[in-house]
């Protein structure tokens, strides 16, 4: 029935429901039967409606954060079940979650779901490779995403040197350490999936290369600021 009057709202068949009942729903429907429940069709409407922008006018940062974090909870307990996620292999739809994920990891807001971002992007990659990633969208950028996650990584390392009582034995557990390990987790699965990537590279001179070279430098870039913030992090902890 919930199934039913998600669908109904989402064609735009039932207009007396306002978009506060429709988060709602959606809400009410993950809590008691959880993401499984979802179908490949209903995921596909929320996430076309979200990203419209007469929508986006309409609703608030929480409110569209809201939805957005729906829809990775979908794409993570759906791969997590090694149950295929057909929408990501439809180029629109790849692009448009790629851009849901891009907003929350670059966003300073405070309602942006970052951790839960890098989490979600580590596991599409980790499942499906770099290579069948860019085949599902070319605007998947192995280079733009290893640059993103060496920073963020150099940034979360930073904060935790930065700290009076710093162990990196004994971290702190507190909501900001919590966080910051989330996010540090799921740069470093990215950050791992684009060595593996690399490594299995064929460089024999009769095989192309699946990068060009200027791509193949910046994530050459990437991988060394990474490992430098890295020594650097180290090394304040045992002094």
């Amino acid at each position: 029935t919930m199934l039913s009057f998600l669908n109904a709202c989402l064609d735009g068949k039932d207009e007396e429901y306002s978009i506060d009942s429709w988060h709602r729903a959606v809400l009410g429907l993950f809590e008691m039967h959880g993401e499984r429940t979802a179908s490949e069709g209903l995921a596909n409407k929320i996430l076309y409606w979200i990203v419209d922008k007469q929508q986006q006018k309409m609703l608030s940062y929480e409110l569209r954060f809201g939805w957005h974090e729906l829809l990775m909870r979908y794409v993570g307990t759906r791969i997590s079940s090694n149950s295929q996620c057909a929408f990501l292999r439809n180029p629109k739809a790849m692009d448009l979650f790629q851009e849901i994920l891009l907003a929350h990891v670059v966003s300073p807001d405070e309602y942006a779901l970052r951790s839960m971002a890098w989490q979600t992007i580590t596991l599409i990659v980790q499942s499906y490779g770099w290579k069948r990633c860019h085949e599902f969208s070319r605007t998947f950028s192995i280079s733009m995403w290893t640059r993103l996650a060496s920073g963020e990584w150099k940034i979360q390392l930073e904060r935790a040197a930065s700290q009076p009582d710093h162990d990196a034995t004994q971290p702190r557990e507190t909501t900001e350490s919590s966080f910051a390990r989330q996010v540090l987790d799921g740069c470093y699965g990215l950050l791992v999936a684009t060595v593996e990537f690399l490594v299995s590279i064929d460089d024999r001179p009769d095989q192309p290369l699946p990068l060009d070279a200027s791509e193949l430098l910046h994530i050459r870039e990437s991988l060394e600021e990474t490992l430098y913030s890295t020594t650097e992090f180290v090394i304040s902890c045992i002094h």
